[in-house]
């Protein structure tokens, strides 16, 4: 299982970020719509990510596959891959959009752009003490700051319903989460 973590630890601390910037700059030779396209999906990765680690945990409580427990030993690795893809994702689109000013963010009609921030910020923190460097620093911390991926979580879910327009989805994995967070808490146990 080390091997395996270490080798995971590899290929998202290096491989998924450099795959990210060769893919940005394949693309960026293509023009506006497939850079569009291409931010897009780092955005949706990023999720898709962000949803697989806050649910493993619940899972990996409640029911006894043995595949949840494993998912939940490589969390910090998925957490780090979703790090770089939210990373690229945000900032690329504030190259694109150039949103470079505070206006951007803040105002009628920017709610879109002020989730987004504020869920990459909350990526970054995240992805930047996801080492065990800051777990000896932190201490206790790291693991009180780490438990703040859940509101990251449900702002990333917003961003996301919003850009996308998938309301229902996106309520739906909220509700979801609540149900096995709480069938978690009271100790529900499947087979």
């Amino acid at each position: 299982m080390q091997k395996i973590k270490k080798v995971l630890s590899i290929i998202s601390y290096y491989l998924v970020p450099l795959s990210l910037i060769v893919g940005a700059l394949v693309v960026s030779q293509k023009g506006f719509g497939a850079e569009n396209d291409l931010y897009g999906l780092y955005g949706n990765l990023a999720m898709i990510l962000l949803v697989i680690i806050v649910f493993l945990k619940p899972l990996s409580q409640i029911f006894t596959w043995k595949w949840f427990k494993i998912g939940v030993a490589f969390r910090r690795q998925l957490g780090v891959a979703a790090f770089w893809c939210a990373l690229f994702h945000g900032m690329l689109y504030v190259r694109l959009y150039d949103l470079f000013s505070l206006e951007s963010f803040i105002g009628k009609g920017n709610t879109l752009y002020l989730l987004g921030v504020v869920g990459l910020i909350g990526m970054i923190l995240l992805g930047i003490t996801s080492n065990n460097f800051s777990v000896r620093l932190l201490k206790k911390r790291w693991k009180q700051l780490h438990y703040s991926v859940y509101g990251i979580f449900f702002v990333v879910l917003w961003h996301a319903g919003i850009s996308q327009g998938h309301y229902f989805i996106a309520i739906g994995l909220g509700c979801a989460f609540i149900v096995l967070k709480y069938m978690a808490w009271k100790k529900v146990r499947k087979k």
